[in-house]
C-alpha cells in the first residue's frame, strides 16, 4: 500500500536513521528510501516526499485536517489571523 503526501499526492518514502549501508544507499538514490540523522529520536519523523520535499511524523492524519497547507506546529488561533490578515490585505488593495 502506497502512503501518500498530505500536500501534493506522491508517494511517501520511509525516512531511515542511522549509518546507511551500501544496500539503503541504493535504495535512496532510486528514491525509495530516504536517510534522516544518525539517531532516531521519539520525535523523528516518519516520511519523506521527493516530489516537494516535506517531511512528516507518523500521524498523518494531522496534515489532512482543515489546517492543511499549513504546517501542523501552528495553532488555529495563528491561522485565524494570518487568513483575516489576507482578507484585510485584498479589500485595502481593491480600495485603492
Amino acid at each position: 500500500m502506497d502512503i501518500k503526501c498530505p500536500n501534493c499526492g506522491n508517494n511517501l518514502v520511509e525516512i531511515i536513521y542511522g549509518m546507511p549501508t551500501s544496500e539503503i544507499i541504493e535504495k535512496v538514490n532510486n528514491k525509495e528510501l530516504y536517510v534522516g540523522d544518525y539517531e532516531e529520536s521519539n520525535n523523528s519523523l516518519k516520511y519523506h516526499c521527493y516530489f516537494c520535499n516535506r517531511n512528516y511524523y507518523d500521524n498523518l492524519k494531522e496534515y489532512t485536517s482543515d489546517n492543511a497547507p499549513y504546517p501542523p506546529f501552528l495553532t488555529k488561533d495563528i491561522i485565524e489571523i494570518y487568513k483575516e490578515s489576507k482578507k484585510y490585505y485584498r479589500i485595502k488593495q481593491n480600495k485603492g
